[in-house]
């Protein structure tokens, strides 16, 4: 639980603090240089990239971004630490509920797609960083969690695991009908 989580951590946040000093020449030279000398917004920029929360923060214009693919380790450590409540909670639930569970994430998840791209007609460069936000992501952990609190059960030795190729193929399938029908 936490224990292995901060283990985790442990192992990567040196190396993104390393990366964060080597690239910090090139953010001040974006700062000075691009973003027309508005200093405070490269301080918030610096600061989010800091304390790893710039995942929280999509919005953040583009030179003030330290280290791109470093929102994943934010969100990573928000997931580390709701580990261990989310996993107390599906303790408590019958295995059929967990996996009502995993399918009812999983349409939240595609709902939450539909509605920023046809819906809200949210596109390009806000797209892609409103899906990096940790809330965002937060159907997907969870559905990540009811696998494992269902195979923990056993439920990979059950016949219901024999059914998967077929969800996959009509998902699949639904998924390349969707694409075809969408622009």
């Amino acid at each position: 639980g936490v224990d292995q989580g901060w283990s985790r951590a442990s192992r990567v946040l040196p190396l993104y603090y390393i990366g964060f000093g080597l690239h910090l020449p090139i953010f001040i030279g974006r700062v000075v240089f691009q973003a027309d000398g508005d200093w405070w917004v490269g301080v918030r920029g610096f600061l989010a990239n800091l304390f790893l929360i710039q995942s929280w923060f999509p919005a953040t214009p583009e030179p003030y971004y330290i280290n791109r693919p470093g929102w994943t380790i934010g969100t990573f450590l928000f997931f580390y630490a709701m580990f261990p409540m989310v996993k107390a909670g599906l303790k408590r639930l019958p295995t059929w509920a967990i996996g009502a569970l995993f399918w009812a994430f999983f349409a939240a998840a595609m709902a939450l797609v539909w509605l920023f791209e046809n819906r809200w007609g949210i596109e390009g460069t806000d797209l892609e960083w409103l899906h990096k936000h940790p809330l965002v992501r937060w159907p997907e952990y969870l559905m990540g969690m009811c696998l494992g609190g269902m195979m923990a059960r056993g439920w990979l030795r059950t016949g219901v695991w024999r059914a998967a190729p077929t969800f996959t193929l009509a998902g699949g399938g639904a998924l390349a009908l969707y694409s075809g029908t969408s622009r």
